[in-house]
């Protein structure tokens, strides 16, 4: 192809549509539906030497834009799962980063905003109100087990 990609899969009337497999020249490939050649339904991308952020996604796809439920590895090790808009986490999500650590809550853009939970691998959690990633507001410090817990605004 023109861009020095290659594909192996369904055409419709000339055009890419159906279930193939498309991989590029940095070692990017996507494999799921299309829709006039463009990433459309579902489909799982490993991405290749030019995405230095991102390692894998997996899940819906709105010509050619992450859009609904999926899971986004990124090469930090963070695992992003829920829904996606126009690339971005947005809304409900579980975050699960290398540390074993666990948030599930509300995400805007990318980033934890709003009403959520954070379980750190020491039994340590806290549950409330995040501004910018971080806590903020009206929450709950605790000890998973139950034996202490803090609520205030922080």
């Amino acid at each position: 192809m023109k861009d020095g990609s290659y594909y192996t899969g369904d055409f419709e009337n000339g055009e890419i549509r159906g279930k193939g497999v498309k991989s590029w020249e940095d070692g990017t490939q996507y494999a799921g539906d299309f829709h006039n050649g463009e990433k459309h339904g579902y489909g799982e991308i490993t991405y290749g030497t030019r995405n230095y952020r991102e390692e894998w996604y997996k899940g819906q796809w709105s010509l050619n834009v992450r859009q609904g439920f999926g899971q986004l590895m990124m090469k930090s090790g963070i695992l992003f799962k829920g829904n996606f808009e126009n690339h971005q986490p947005e809304g409900s999500c579980k975050i699960t980063y290398p540390d074993g650590t666990v948030f599930n809550g509300a995400v805007v853009r990318g980033k934890i905003e709003g009403i959520g939970e954070i379980k750190k691998p020491d039994r340590f959690a806290y549950a409330g109100t995040f501004r910018d990633g971080e806590q903020h507001g009206s929450g709950k410090y605790y000890i998973q087990d139950g034996t202490y817990s803090l609520e205030g605004d922080f």
